[in-house]
Formats: structure tokens, C-alpha cells, sequence
């Protein structure tokens, strides 16, 4: 398998990607918490681009679960209003989405758990 050229040629240049995306992530990552920390001229908008695709994703989340309760829900319960029109059915509604995000993790946990575990596993 060693001998093959076809082998020698894809662990070579998966080598020199990996050497290069190593040091590459380093040297930008380096670059960028410099910037971000030093005292020059548009440090602030350097941080809010960095910052800015952390807040991208509850963005979206945000209006995934809008479209649920507005569409969704109205959708099933033929003729019900929106929960998030009554200011009571909105903490439900909160509340019925924090608890849904807890399940899904928990989920996932005991998921990973019973593929990890071997016979005997407590």
C-alpha cells in the first residue's frame, strides 16, 4: 500500500495541506486578535466583523421560530391566532421553545451515550 503512487501522491499533499492550513490559521488568527486589541484607527468596526457572524446564527433562529408560531402553528390549529399575539400564549411559547432546545440536547447527549457505551455500559 506504501509502494502505490497513487497513495504516496494523496498522503504528500494531504501533508502539505495540512502544514499550510496549520500555519495559515495561525498567522490569520494571529493577525486578527492583534488588530482587534491594538490602539489604531477602526479597532471597533475590526471587533463588530469578528464579532458578527456569532449573531448571525441566533438572527436566523430567531426568525425560524417566528415563522413557527406565525405559519406553522396557525397552520395546524385551523382558526387559532398566533401565540406570540396574546402576551400569556408568548411565555408559553418561550418557555415551549427553551424546553424543546433542553430536550434536543439532551437528546443528542443520551444518543452519543448509547453509541459510546459497550455491553455492561451503566
Amino acid at each position: 500500500m506504501f509502494k502505490q503512487s497513487d497513495y504516496v501522491y494523496s498522503f504528500v499533499i494531504t501533508l502539505i495541506y495540512t502544514v499550510i492550513n496549520m500555519v495559515l490559521v495561525n498567522v490569520v488568527g494571529f493577525v486578527l486578535a492583534l488588530v482587534c486589541s491594538s490602539k489604531i484607527k477602526g479597532t471597533s468596526f475590526f471587533r463588530s466583523a469578528y464579532f458578527l457572524p456569532n449573531l448571525i446564527g441566533g438572527l436566523v433562529l430567531g426568525y425560524v421560530w417566528q415563522f413557527i408560531f406565525n405559519k406553522v402553528f396557525t397552520t395546524i390549529f385551523a382558526g387559532s391566532l398566533s401565540m406570540l399575539t396574546d402576551a400569556n400564549l408568548a411565555l408559553l411559547a418561550i418557555f415551549d421553545s427553551k424546553y424543546m432546545a433542553v430536550c434536543r440536547i439532551y437528546n443528542a447527549y443520551l444518543s452519543y451515550r448509547s453509541s459510546d457505551c459497550t455491553e455492561g455500559c451503566t
